[in-house]
């Protein structure tokens, strides 16, 4: 009998398929089918399969009909951020042990709380938002202002501060759509997220009202030329040219024969003609001239744009 361990299968998440990981599948089907494979080529019956997090996109029906096709009987689960699916039941039977690893106790007391440790002890993130008593955080801040050392962070500093007091600190554990967008990276995920049909942001949910700036403008208008493929679009776009993969904003112009891949343009941005955009977040009100071209469909990294590009640079 042999332990093995996997981590991020991600079946049924379009994002990780073509963008993130660049799979090699035509379709989500074909990826899902080939991970099963090659999970029942390597692990027997007898071993002990250990999931390790972010699993499946899919609901629980479709979830538990994947896992039900691995043939190791011995399964184990640690819950990921994306693993709600778990909460069913049918999904729950189909484990010999799920196990979370949080940092609050069953009432949701926190117990521990690190700022951005380089080895976390549990897959729970802060997601910044705090409610505090006036007077406690009062003096607690009063105190940080002098203390040698502090960062005068509240991750770092005022929070440690309080459960070293033992003071009473409690979670309110999230369920839903999350991501921490603190970098180039991450924000551009967040755009390519609102493409993947299965993600759990869904913009149109009448239950979860988005308020947002209403701002004065013609609709979208694809021209003859234009060709637009798997886009989200906001009102006031013009596109001459190709956009595919991407998320454009507001009055984003894009001009003749330019091409637009796995792109999110920012507020009137106008791109020329010619132009190529591969793998890029462009600024707001960027100009990205005829024939220049920005970023490269093979590059891992997401280059940011914030001034003008010219042809050649």
């Amino acid at each position: 009998m042999s332990n093995f361990y996997i981590a991020d299968l991600h079946l049924g998440h379009e994002n990780a398929m073509r963008r993130f990981d660049h799979r090699p599948f035509e379709s989500l089907e074909e990826q899902d089918r080939a991970i099963i494979a090659n999970i029942n080529n390597r692990v027997s019956p007898q071993d002990n399969l250990y999931l390790l997090g972010d699993v499946s996109w899919y609901k629980p029906d479709k979830t538990a009909e994947l896992i039900k096709e691995i043939k190791c009987k011995n399964r184990y689960l640690i819950v990921g951020n994306h693993d709600s699916w778990i909460k069913d039941g049918k999904c729950k039977k189909l484990f010999q042990g799920i196990y979370d690893l949080k940092r609050i106790n069953d009432e949701g007391r926190i117990v521990e709380f690190e700022e951005k440790p380089e080895h976390p002890k549990s897959n729970l993130a802060s997601m910044g938002i705090y409610i505090f008593n006036w007077k406690q955080l009062r003096k607690a801040l009063i105190l940080d202002m002098t203390a040698e050392g502090s960062h005068h962070d509240f991750g770092k500093d005022i929070i440690p501060n309080f459960l070293n007091a033992d003071k009473r600190l409690y979670a309110y554990k999230f369920e839903g759509y999350w991501k921490d967008v603190g970098t180039i990276d991450s924000l551009w995920e967040a755009n390519m997220d609102l493409l993947n049909k299965n993600n759990e942001l869904n913009l149109d949910d009448p239950n979860w009202k988005i308020y947002t700036e209403d701002i004065p403008t013609l609709p979208h208008y694809v021209g003859p030329t234009g060709k637009v493929e798997h886009c989200y679009i906001n009102q006031g776009a013009v596109i001459s040219g190709h956009a595919v993969d991407s998320v454009l904003f507001n009055n984003v112009d894009i001009d003749e024969d330019a091409f637009v891949s796995q792109a999110v343009l920012m507020p009137n941005v106008k791109v020329g003609k010619g132009a190529k955009i591969y793998r890029a977040i462009v600024a707001d009100g960027v100009k990205i001239d005829d024939g220049a071209v920005v970023g490269s469909p093979d590059s891992e990294e997401i280059v940011l744009i914030s001034k003008r590009v010219k042809k050649g640079e």
